[in-house]
């Protein structure tokens, strides 16, 4: 009985709650123009022709992230390549795990990894602003531009990934 007494009153404490929710305040689903430019859906096409943005100057903002990133990754892809052979020596002959040379291994593929983080680091800030122009002008010339900059921080990422693999394929448990 008091089981009944207090499940009662729940529930309809439930369904009056249920009718306190707005009907009209939920976000639109419609495609946003960036969705249309770079999501999986066809890109509408324009009924009129788009005037090209001027391109990216070196030294407006824009122009600064995207240097900034790209040193980045070069720096973090340099320090890949400064580490890499030390690894490669250490996980030449797959030491035996626990081992002395083993703690060493893992400590070298473990900088090898520190590095690539830098360098998805800088892949994830462009990636950034390639969403912030999209959103902004999904027309704008420095898409391309960005794009360009991204296949190559992606291209560095792609290598320091196979490098990495193999190295660390080395290593057993």
């Amino acid at each position: 009985m008091i089981r009944l007494s207090v499940t009662v009153p729940l529930l309809a404490g439930l369904v009056l709650l249920s009718a306190c929710a707005s009907v009209d305040s939920y976000p639109s689903l419609a495609r946003r123009p960036a969705e249309r430019a770079y999501g999986s859906a066809p890109v509408a096409t324009p009924s009129a022709a788009p005037t090209p943005s001027p391109s990216i100057e070196p030294g407006s903002p824009l122009g600064v992230r995207i240097a900034a990133a790209k040193q980045a990754a070069a720096l973090a892809h340099e320090r890949f390549g400064k580490g890499r052979p030390a690894a490669e020596r250490l996980t030449a002959g797959s030491p035996a795990p626990q081992s002395d040379g083993w703690s060493l291994a893992q400590v070298a593929v473990s900088e090898l990894i520190a590095a690539r983080t830098q360098t998805s680091g800088a892949l994830a800030d462009l990636d950034h602003m390639l969403v912030e122009t999209a959103e902004a002008d999904p027309a704008a010339a420095a898409l391309d531009t960005i794009g360009a900059a991204r296949g190559e921080v992606s291209a560095l990422i792609s290598q320091e990934d196979a490098a990495l693999a193999r190295i660390a394929g080395r290593l057993r448990d």
